[in-house]
């Protein structure tokens, strides 16, 4: 398609146990499956060629006429922020290889056939934009599979197609398989004036309103300045990536102190060394406290063990030395919990909590402040959330970012962290707490005696504060004293 657009590393382990996967990421559980600005309960997969996938997420690749240095480091961290978010590789062709990209240089756009070529052989992407990131995020998305996101059939029902350049109607014709909610956000999406006749040519390209290539339909008006956006992965895009290319599903290991049955090997005998949980398979993602232990199933069911005051979600106070399923949930993505209490995501962005409210962690005044052995639904629709000691903060679907509170004469309900929009993902640990922009940067607020919050002081912060230095951060994780960061384009 032509563009012509000028647990063992990241996730939290306490001091005393250690929950690895066996050959499974958990990075891509993180977001939720539902449209970002149109929290419907929809699961946008995108508009997809599914009958042109690389076979196990592996794609071959050479340089054909591309000799900077630079050029082949901005097409490897491109690759990276796909390999970041599906069970996808990138890697050197090899003689053996039957279908290849080959990457060449361009002087007139951007451009990928979409999906793997059934001819073989080597199948040409070209890249005039090797400045632009998210340019070669979305030529590399073609390769993968992804059609643009207004040539969806059913893309009348949000979006008008008109005053295309003659010769340039292919780029807006309707093909593809789409799935779930129309995706404004997606990296996929073409602006406003993209192949407009009033661009012709490009360098004295004078479009408005009247000039639109794609003009979004008048329910919609609030999104026509966002489409075409090239700065990030939408939520739809890196859902719709790992629908494609899921990550492998593996085995749970354990190893340290486990005087609370921590470590679900069904005993409280210590393990010094990692010792399988053979009661359990499948796992996708995992997350760990002191004493208890939390993962996540392929087929969406969450799972918890270790000490148990009402943390592990199965409607009892037992400790369990083997995971047991968490009553009530199903199509699960991300779990938190502080020790004290627990939180999970699941599809549509809705949000079910469980544990300790003694001090409104729940952030709804529908719960008064006790423990709740079993989740309770919470109100609203969230992107991600976080579990802090005694509080919780949750992403709102706008990308504003909320904290439990309870206020006199109200009760329990959610009050703004000030200063933060366009968040797309959260983490804390203890009283530090962190959020991820969708520019890849990174803010921070709490306790600093450590300098975890990476501010270069060690000021404790009530409201956040952008972290120096950081631009390409795909994860954040936090211990009690630390911090360490994925990012895909700081050199």
């Amino acid at each position: 398609m032509t563009d012509q657009f000028t647990k063992s590393v990241l996730y939290p382990v306490n001091l005393l146990v250690l929950i690895a996967i066996n050959q499974a990421s958990t990075f891509a559980q993180n977001p939720a499956p539902c449209n970002i600005l149109r929290p419907d309960g929809g699961v946008p997969h995108g508009n997809v060629q599914p009958n042109l996938l690389w076979p196990s997420g592996v794609v071959p690749f050479q340089f054909a006429n591309v000799s900077d240095p630079n050029h082949q480091n901005a097409m490897i961290g491109a690759m990276g922020i796909w390999e970041a978010v599906a069970g996808v590789k990138f890697r050197l062709k090899t003689p053996a290889d039957t279908n290849w990209i080959s990457i060449e240089n361009s002087a007139t756009g951007n451009e990928s056939p979409v999906g793997m070529q059934p001819q073989g052989g080597g199948q040409v992407l070209r890249i005039q934009d090797w400045n632009l990131t998210y340019i070669i995020v979305h030529e590399l998305g073609h390769a993968l599979g992804l059609e643009h996101e207004q040539s969806r059939p059913d893309r009348d029902q949000y979006v008008q197609i008109a005053n295309v350049q003659p010769g340039r109607e292919h780029n807006f014709a309707i093909r593809g398989q789409a799935h779930g909610s129309y995706d404004f956000d997606s990296v996929m999406h073409y602006d406003s004036c993209s192949f407009s006749l009033c661009c012709m040519p490009i360098s004295n390209c004078n479009c408005s309103s009247g000039c639109y290539t794609t003009t979004v339909l008048p329910q919609y008006q609030i999104y026509q300045s966002l489409i075409g956006q090239r700065t990030h992965l939408s939520v739809g895009d890196a859902q719709t990536m790992v629908h494609l290319y899921p990550f492998p599903a593996g085995s749970l290991l354990a190893a340290g102190f486990n005087g609370y049955g921590q470590l679900g090997i069904g005993t409280t005998a210590s393990a010094p060394t990692l010792t399988s949980v053979t009661s359990f398979s499948n796992a996708v993602s995992i997350w760990a406290t002191h004493f208890s232990g939390f993962a996540i199933k392929n087929d969406g069911t969450a799972w918890a063990w270790g000490q148990n005051d009402g943390v592990l979600g199965d409607g009892t106070t037992t400790m369990r030395t083997s995971p047991v399923q968490i009553v009530g949930l199903s199509g699960v993505n991300k779990i938190v919990s502080s020790g004290s209490h627990s939180m999970a995501v699941t599809q549509g962005c809705r949000v079910f909590a469980w544990g300790s409210n003694g001090s409104g962690e729940f952030g709804d005044v529908a719960y008064t402040n006790g423990q709740y052995l079993s989740p309770v639904a919470i109100p609203g629709f969230y992107l991600d959330v976080a579990a802090a000691v005694q509080k919780s903060f949750f992403l709102r679907t706008d990308g504003t970012v909320w904290m439990s509170k309870f206020v006199q004469g109200i009760g329990n309900t959610q009050a703004p962290v000030p200063g933060l929009g366009g968040i797309v993902r959260l983490n804390t640990s203890g009283d530090s707490h962190f959020a991820i922009g969708n520019d890849g940067r990174v803010w921070a607020w709490g306790l600093n005696a450590s300098g975890q919050l990476g501010d270069g002081t060690t000021t404790t912060r009530i409201n956040p504060v952008q972290i120096p230095n950081l631009n390409g951060v795909v994860a954040v994780e936090s211990g009690i004293a630390h911090t360490i960061a994925l990012d895909r384009l700081t050199k």
